[in-house]
């Protein structure tokens, strides 16, 4: 690995190290890596900002972990302007039907709270693992919105997942109103996965506008909600 530079509208260098906190690899090369850096930061006056992007997908490494302070995070956040903290993602360890679930409504609650007092609001973000059921019609999306405070926890609603998992995501975007507060829309269709003159096709996520999904209705569900 080594540092890479993009030149972005040719007028600003945007630098970057891939892989750098969280790829495995031995420990002469993660220290081979940090003389790169300490070496390139050595001359800060060329250096205008620096971005710092952590994968959610990821466990933290022991640097994630010293950033894993609520206040601090709300006052990045603050200073980049967004109105919303997102939770992105739930790993398998954390899904309905865990020990971990009832975990995680707890801390959205413990953390909505902290978030609302900051004057944000903090969002759930949905996949299609929500949809499976704890028992016969109640599933585990419906719990998220039962038990949490609407005036702490909000919504960013990814209708490609729900239409994936079999449900009407109009159906959904009206149950949740006023609770929705990011639409993540995204277009689903079909491509092709095999020689033509076979039947069978991939769903897949598609440019918008080329898929079948009813994007135009749920902009106004979205806008009226």
């Amino acid at each position: 690995t080594n540092v890479n530079y993009f030149l972005v509208a040719d007028a600003v260098w945007f630098v970057d190290l891939p892989g750098y906190g969280y790829a495995k690899v031995p420990k002469a090369e993660r220290e081979r890596w940090g003389r790169l850096m300490e070496d390139f930061f050595s001359e800060p006056e060329r250096i205008t900002m620096g971005v710092q992007i952590v994968d959610g997908r990821h466990k933290p490494t022991e640097l994630d972990e010293m950033m894993n302070d609520l206040d601090k995070v709300i006052a990045d956040y603050k200073t980049i302007g967004t109105a919303y903290l997102v939770v992105p993602y739930l790993p398998e360890e954390y899904r309905h039907l865990t020990p971990g679930y009832p975990v995680v409504i707890e801390e959205m609650k413990r953390i909505g709270e902290t978030v609302r007092q900051a004057g944000m609001k903090l969002l759930y973000h949905n996949h299609n693992v929500e949809l499976l059921q704890v028992k016969p019609g109640l599933r585990a999306y419906d719990i998220l919105i039962s038990d949490t405070d609407p005036d702490c926890v909000g919504f960013e609603f990814d209708s490609y997942w729900f239409d994936d998992g079999g449900a009407n995501p109009g159906d959904w975007m009206r149950k949740l109103g006023s609770r929705m507060r990011l639409l993540h829309i995204t277009d689903r269709g079909a491509r092709r996965s095999g020689p033509a003159m076979t039947p069978i096709l991939k769903m897949d996520s598609m440019e918008l506008g080329t898929g079948n999904m009813d994007l135009d209705g749920l902009l106004e569900i979205a806008i009226a909600n």
